[in-house]
């Protein structure tokens, strides 16, 4: 799973993250210390961040990494010092994403980060940010329309498939929570595993048992 999988898995489950951050700051998996830095980003948790970042520099020398820069710029609590280390890193694309980010009027946001869709539409992680914004305020058709961005991006996309099978209904429902189950690499994944049971209750029937079934499987 890629860096970019976790983030967008931490954009419909920041608890998950969040229940596992003491394990994973632990090890050395890269994509998932990458997950636990957005999530404390998004929570504000800025000096628990710092923490993450020096496992993210330990887990792959600053020499080697390109991105220990954006890592570090992400830990500034400042407004504006962050945005302005952000900016300074023009070569990156996740900088102007971020920059974008924090952007603290909420409207405005959303409309820079709509521009910014226009020129990086394949940008999975802005539209998963999207998508969380309209999850906010129950706009569930423009949530959806976010996570169907994120599949054509990335087919293999298994939070977005988990993603549509939140707001989906009925039958809907059910086969997006089937296509996570089938992308996810780990079949005991708990977001995906929770999303089939949900499906099964919004499903009913005969499909409701199938899908009970399959969540109880592993």
């Amino acid at each position: 799973m890629d860096a970019g999988e976790m983030r967008r898995c931490a954009s419909i489950d920041d608890a998950f993250v969040i229940e596992h951050t003491a394990e994973i700051l632990k090890g050395s998996d890269v994509d998932a210390l990458e997950a636990v830095l957005y999530v404390q980003s998004r929570a504000g948790l800025f000096d628990q961040m710092t923490k993450t970042v020096d496992a993210l520099e330990k887990a792959i020398p600053a020499k080697k990494n390109v991105m220990a820069p954006f890592y570090r710029a992400m830990t500034i609590k400042d407004t504006v010092e962050r945005a302005t280390a952000l900016e300074a890193l023009t070569t990156c694309r996740d900088a102007l994403r971020e920059a974008i980010l924090i952007t603290t009027d909420a409207e405005l946001r959303m409309q820079k980060l709509s521009d910014y869709l226009v020129i990086q539409s394949d940008d999975t992680i802005a539209w998963a940010e999207m998508a969380a914004a309209y999850r906010k305020h129950d706009r569930h058709d423009e949530e959806r329309f976010c996570y169907q961005q994120i599949l054509l991006a990335n087919p293999k996309s298994w939070s977005a498939a988990l993603g549509i099978a939140r707001v989906a209904k009925g039958e809907d429902a059910a086969s997006y929570a089937l296509l996570a189950r089938r992308l996810c690499p780990d079949k005991t994944c708990e977001p995906v595993i929770k999303a089939l049971k949900a499906a099964a209750r919004k499903a009913g029937g005969a499909t409701e048992k199938k899908l009970l079934k399959l969540a109880q499987k592993e």
